[in-house]
């Protein structure tokens, strides 16, 4: 069995035989070209934002909505068939998702 590389201007194949020497799969390997910055190149250079995509109005709503989810499951436990399933509805449909998509008005512009 022999494995090999094909390639030429920019970009490498690798051959790999199958059970049949016969056949061969084609599986590309994208290079890096010269000129083209990568995400790495790109977050170092100062033009990418790398802070946390969240802020604190979104961490005390996801918390919010946690705790509305944890006393949903221990009111389920206890026996309740009314007001377990509307804090679990209000916690998952409702809370958290607000809390992914909120953004400060600090925030908006950018």
């Amino acid at each position: 069995m022999s494995i090999g590389f094909w390639g030429g201007s920019g970009t490498r194949h690798l051959l790999i035989p199958l059970d049949i020497p016969e056949n061969f799969v084609i599986i590309g390997v994208v290079m890096a070209q010269k000129g083209k910055k990568t995400p790495a190149a790109i977050a170092g250079s100062g033009k990418a934002d790398v802070g946390l995509p969240f802020g604190k109005t979104n961490m005390i709503l996801f918390a919010f909505g946690l705790l509305s989810v944890i006393m949903g499951f221990i009111t389920l436990a206890s026996g309740s068939e009314t007001l377990a399933p509307i804090l679990l509805v209000l916690g998952y449909c409702v809370i958290i998702p607000v809390s992914i998509i909120w953004k400060d008005k600090g925030k908006r512009g950018e």
